[in-house]
């Protein structure tokens, strides 16, 4: 099985059939790709390609609190996207934390470069 990948490692391609030769045509053509035994069924969201192995994307070490209405973040990696959805409207987030004007479900999506792994927090405000 072969997974082509783009020169940051993001998983372009999966091909588990494939004609004979393809390998050395991909070669040939400057494509950057990895012979692998199975191909995850998570290869484009979750696993990136370093140095010829197919590994898994570092998760989002951020956290994210709740006091009372006020939800806190902490360590979002620099240069991610912040959002929270509240009923069906998102809305970025720029500071560390913010309060809530009423209770109900609230999501954040914390989207930080490639390649580590997006992060989303279902929370409910009381």
């Amino acid at each position: 099985m072969i997974i082509i990948h783009d020169e940051a490692g993001r998983v372009q391609q999966t091909l588990s059939m494939y004609p004979k030769g393809h390998g050395k045509h991909l070669q040939e053509t400057g494509v950057g790709f990895v012979v692998v035994l199975a191909i995850p069924p998570d290869a484009y969201s979750a696993w990136r390609v370093v140095d010829g192995q197919l590994v898994p994307r570092p998760a989002c070490e951020a956290e994210v609190s709740v006091a009372g209405r006020v939800i806190s973040l902490a360590d979002v990696p620099a240069g991610s996207t912040v959002t929270a959805s509240i009923d069906g409207t998102i809305v970025q987030i720029e500071d560390a934390s913010i309060e809530m004007d009423e209770a109900g479900p609230v999501t954040i999506r914390i989207s930080p470069p490639w390649p580590i792994m997006e992060a989303v927090y279902d929370l409910e405000i009381e």
